[in-house]
This record gives C-alpha cells, sequence and structure tokens, in this order.
C-alpha cells in the first residue's frame, strides 16, 4: 500500500469551517497496515483486547469493529516508544501491532509501559490461542461471509421496465449478469460497509457536467453516519481498494475532500445511477439493495 496522503491543517479548516479538523495530519502520513496484516492480527488475538484480562471485543456480534490498533513503538515521531531507527514497514508490521480496546489503548500510552513490556503483553496475550483455535476462529469468519448473499430472483422485469430497454431479447440478459455480479460483489463486503455505501448513494448528489458521478462530501458523510474522519478513513480506504469508491483528498476540488462512488468500467450499465434513479422514482428502498442485498424489488 501506498503512502497516505497529507492534508495541509489549511485545507483542513477550509473543508470543514467551524469544525473540528478531519483528522490529525499525522494520521495521513504514516503508511496503513495490510489488509493480510490486519487479518493475522486478528486470528491472533481472539477477538479480545490484548490488555491482561480484559475481555473486550475487537468485533462485536454485529460486524462492528469496535477496538482500537495499537503501536507497540509508535507510528510517528512523538508518540508514544517512538524509535527514529525503525522503518515505516517495521512499524506497520504485525510484530508492531496489537488490537486493544479504547480504554486499554489510553492506558497503554503511559511511559511506564516500555517497549518490552508491550512486547510481554502482546506475546502473553496471543499465546493464548493456539492454531486449533486460530483455524476455528479463520473457519467462522469465512462462514459469516458465505452466509451474504444478494438474494432475488434477478429477472429485473422492473428495472427493465423502468429503464424502458428497447431490446429486451438482447439487453436485459446482459443487465441481469451485470446486476448479479454488482450484488455478489456487494456480499463479499462487511454490512458496515455496504451501510457507507448505501448512505453515499442515497444522500450523495451529481455535479451538473456528469449526472453518472455520485459523490458526497467527507464532513457531510461523517454527519449522516455519525463517525468522525478517523473512523471513517479506513472504511473509505478499504472501498476505495476494492473498487467501490474514489476518494479526493490530496487536492480535493474547492478544498473540500470527497468521496464518489466507482462505477465498474467492465459494466454497460452505470449501476450506482440506475439503481438511485429507480430507487428516487419507484420508491424502492437503497437500505434493502445495498445493505441487506435485497434486490427482488427490481424483479
Amino acid at each position: 500500500m501506498s503512502a497516505q496522503t497529507r492534508m495541509t491543517q489549511d485545507q483542513l479548516r477550509q473543508a470543514t469551517p467551524q469544525r473540528t479538523p478531519l483528522v490529525d495530519n499525522s494520521c495521513m502520513a504514516r503508511l496503513q497496515p495490510t489488509q493480510e496484516t490486519l487479518r493475522i492480527l486478528y486470528l491472533h488475538s481472539g477477538n479480545e483486547c490484548a490488555y491482561p484480562d480484559c475481555s473486550a471485543r475487537i468485533i462485536n456480534d454485529a460486524g462492528t469493529y469496535i477496538a482500537q490498533l495499537a503501536h507497540i513503538e509508535a507510528a510517528e515521531r512523538g508518540g508514544p516508544r517512538y524509535r527514529e531507527s525503525q522503518t515505516d514497514e517495521e512499524r506497520r508490521s504485525a510484530d508492531n501491532l496489537l488490537f486493544l480496546c479504547y480504554m486499554h489503548h489510553k492506558i497503554t500510552d503511559g511511559s511506564e509501559y516500555t517497549v518490552a513490556r508491550m512486547q510481554k503483553l502482546k506475546n502473553d496475550h496471543e499465546a493464548r490461542f493456539g492454531e486449533a483455535a486460530i483455524t476455528r476462529l479463520s473457519d467462522a469468519v469465512q462462514d459469516l461471509t458465505k452466509q451474504q448473499q444478494a438474494h432475488g430472483s434477478f429477472v429485473l422485469h422492473r428495472l427493465a421496465d423502468f429503464l424502458d430497454l428497447p431490446d429486451r431479447s438482447v439487453e436485459l440478459p446482459a443487465l441481469v449478469a451485470e446486476m448479479q455480479t454488482f450484488g455478489a460483489h456487494l456480499a463479499d463486503l462487511p454490512r458496515e460497509h455496504r451501510g457507507i455505501l448505501a448512505i453515499i448513494l442515497e444522500k450523495g448528489k451529481s455535479p451538473s457536467w456528469s449526472r453518472s458521478e455520485i459523490r458526497m462530501q467527507i464532513h457531510n458523510l461523517e454527519a449522516r453516519a455519525g463517525v468522525s474522519y478517523g473512523g471513517l478513513y479506513p472504511h473509505l480506504k478499504f472501498l476505495e481498494e476494492e473498487g467501490f469508491v474514489d476518494l479526493d483528498i490530496e487536492e480535493p476540488e474547492d478544498n473540500v475532500p470527497r468521496v464518489s462512488l466507482r462505477e465498474n468500467r467492465e459494466f454497460a450499465t452505470p449501476i450506482w445511477e440506475v439503481i438511485r434513479d429507480y430507487c428516487n422514482a419507484e420508491g424502492a428502498s437503497v437500505m434493502d439493495i445495498i445493505v441487506d442485498l435485497d434486490f427482488s424489488g427490481l424483479d
């Protein structure tokens, strides 16, 4: 993963007047852990905070990530236990990271928590979960993913009527195939990520020069989702990496950071635009389709 973009304090102030900055600049400069690193850390965590005798969950029963990722040696100068000679790759490696609940993340920022003490804390916690436990947890995560499937007959007659397809014998089968592929890709996402996409689709706006582009200002997404930018950013980066959104935060238009839904360029149909227009015209629920994966309203 490439180094993340730094936004200046002036840009942040202009993007969010009279508001707390979206995120500390330092959070935009550090290299984020890879998805594989996060997977390894989660499997070795037993889904529990690494602090001794703390059983706070990393991911709750609803599938929401509620913990914090802590560094043994800080990611940036001035942070707890920062070591100048450590490389960026070492800073974001699994050996330097552990999951903690919010309270114990704050506690372990104290000077009494040395590198050696933090390493022992991490090693003692991960030693509780042997290969058998890790395998069971990994299987459980995979099974949860398999349970998520887009449903509906995917005949799409209502959608075809709405689009007024001129040649259904040719165009409808292609539309069905694209919608099924779109639904399968959505099903690969955790529910909270689909929720973010649904908010952007339902509340986002299109610029005058491109009706098919659906985008939303980051601070509006914060307000709609009830989550700060620091909390949203990992989810938005994940969605960007998975090909669902584009982030405009480096040199944003009008100095306002935005997120846009990304259409699949392999599709002949602009799926996001079609779903939005159909829901607006027919009173169908964006949340039902995108979050609950219920495509039956299009049939």
